[in-house]
């Protein structure tokens, strides 16, 4: 609320996505993806070059709106279901 951001303020969430792509290569065009911090805005795959995927959605006022995301940050919805629980465990909540 100051505005004072520090690195102690962050940590890892019990649940995490077990899948964490670092290349361009694990995505094709024309496949649903999701921002990981936001699972529930649905996204495609619209062109890779060779550091970031462009995706596109469309906005509450049915708008397309178009953006470049580092594969860290998004996944397929077909891996949306493997998660690891406090580093510890691997579920497959398919």
């Amino acid at each position: 609320m100051e505005g004072i951001f520090r690195k102690e303020d962050l940590y890892k969430i019990d649940w995490q996505y077990s899948i964490r792509h670092t290349s361009v290569n694990s995505f094709e065009c024309g496949e649903k993806v999701f921002l990981k911090s936001s699972p529930c805005v649905q996204m495609e795959v619209y062109s890779i070059n060779d550091k970031y995927i462009t995706a596109f959605w469309y906005t509450e006022n049915n708008e397309k709106t178009f953006y470049d995301f580092v594969p860290e940050t998004i996944l397929q919805y077909k891996y949306a279901g493997l998660m690891t629980y406090r580093e510890k465990y691997t579920v497959n909540l398919n």
